[in-house]
């Protein structure tokens, strides 16, 4: 009786329980997954899997969930080095948010991302987008890089037109950031330019992508030149609207109409275009965002934080149901830990009375996650084809080990759940709870370090 000889790849994991953001097989049990070359070549039972594949090097889940790389699609980087300072607390020392966000400079911001990769990876993170508030995009992106992790970064502070921002938050605009990213439109889009270059190898963990601050900043110029940069680089045009009710409703004075309709009429809208918050859109908005195809962000946390749904409609969830792809993100770690917005949203949606099941909030950490940073087709499930970035959980106790179905416990409650694997692009870079290709503690003194540094240049002292 003849055999088929079994094909050898680079890595196996096996025995997990696998929870795949594939709609096609969401759920593996007992499940493997091969992998060659940092792509998914094949799912399925252990004994299957284990028929067609010899591995080089073999991971036993030993029955814990294994689940796609959590994807989020919104952080400011330099919030990462004071946790639980928060908002509150800063404007009371006299300096500002702001302050702190220009006083950097490249072994501050290099140190931060190397320390925000760690964190990620405890969480079970693998990819993240910065919100475009680094000024040293290079340090940052050689210090993700080298801890292997996968990452968008973009144009510091894109904005030519700040009287929206000076009538309605003032307080997030200092002269100090001005000197370094003044608003204008040829270095706005300069800026975008240079951050795309990074995407000539489209293998490279950390890429370019087009974001401009947003919140009425933007003349119709910048919108229409970003959004033509992002075309053309076939990458996502991102900005932030309707974070404050003050804000929109300026813009909307200013300009006569809203921010998104503003961006229908000038053809910006499309399923390449990402909007981040949305918390003060109206329903007729909304119904522009369904027909247009855009992908939204929602930052629950915020919105909780403001108490914003006392007062404005909140339509993230309505688009979910809609079919828009909506993801969860951090946006600041001043005042919540990566990894809790998922909670945030779940209590947030039973407050309005449009409860999410598990489920839906682990598609918004990872399928729908990717898709706002257009990169469904390459990452965010575990689907043969896409690159493996992968994780497997640890089960601690007794709240960490599913009853029925595991999505639902990791959609809410993923962030109190440890990490024992993580793999990007196919590379082991945590294994047994520790990174494998940086020195940890070494990491986190550095950061300390800088972190000191930066206070004194914010003039914390």
């Amino acid at each position: 009786m003849s055999t088929i000889a079994r094909k050898h790849v680079d890595l196996i994991v096996k025995n997990g329980f696998c929870v795949t953001s594939d709609s096609a097989h969401p759920q593996i049990p007992s499940g493997s997954i091969a992998i060659e070359g940092g792509v998914i070549v094949s799912t399925g039972p252990n004994d299957l899997v284990a028929e067609q594949f010899i591995a080089n090097d073999t991971i036993d889940a030993n029955g814990a969930i294994v689940h796609a790389g959590f994807i989020d699609p919104h952080v400011h980087l330099t919030s990462t080095g004071f946790h639980a300072f928060g908002l509150d607390a800063l404007a009371l020392t006299g300096s500002t948010y702001s302050d702190l966000k220009c006083a950097t400079d490249e072994k501050i911001t290099s140190a931060l991302a190397a320390a925000f990769s760690v964190a990620m990876l405890r969480k079970g993170f693998t990819f993240f987008a910065e919100a475009g508030t680094v000024f040293e995009t290079d340090a940052m992106a050689d210090a993700l890089t080298a801890c292997g992790v996968r990452a968008l970064v973009a144009a510091p502070y894109a904005w030519d037109d700040l009287s929206v921002m000076r009538a309605s938050a003032p307080g997030l605009i200092a002269s100090n950031i001005l000197d370094r990213a003044p608003a204008n439109l040829n270095r706005s889009i300069k800026a975008c330019e240079q951050e795309l270059k990074r995407n000539t190898n489209p293998s490279v963990l950390v890429q370019g992508f087009v974001c401009i601050y947003g919140e009425g900043s933007a003349s119709d110029e910048l919108i229409v030149g970003a959004k033509t940069l992002a075309n053309e680089h076939d990458t996502i045009f991102n900005e932030h609207l309707g974070y404050l009710t003050a804000s929109y409703a300026v813009e909307c004075e200013k300009f006569g109409m809203s921010g998104v309709r503003r961006l229908q009429r000038l053809n910006a809208l499309d399923n390449l275009t990402t909007l981040t918050h949305l918390n003060a859109i109206s329903a007729t908005d909304a119904e522009i965002l369904v027909a247009e195809g855009a992908n939204a962000i929602w930052c629950p946390l915020n919105i909780l934080q403001r108490a914003l749904f006392l007062t404005n409609e909140n339509q993230q969830i309505s688009l979910f149901r809609r079919g828009v792809p909506v993801a969860i993100a951090v946006d600041t770690l001043l005042s919540f830990p990566l990894g809790s917005p998922a909670l945030g949203a779940s209590l947030l949606a039973e407050i309005l009375r449009q409860p999410l099941s598990g489920s839906d909030i682990l598609c918004m950490q990872t399928l729908h996650a990717a898709r706002c940073l257009g990169f469904d087709s390459r990452v965010g499930s575990i689907t043969v084809g896409k690159r493996a970035d992968i994780v497997i959980r640890a089960m601690g106790d007794i709240t960490q080990a599913p009853v029925a179905l595991p999505g639902n416990l990791l959609g809410v409650s993923a962030s109190s759940m440890p990490v024992d694997t993580v793999i990007v692009d196919g590379r082991v870079i945590m294994r047994g709870g520790r990174a494998t290709i940086i020195d940890e503690q070494s990491v986190l003194c550095e950061a300390k370090r800088q972190r000191k540094r930066l206070l004194r240049r914010a003039g914390f002292d």
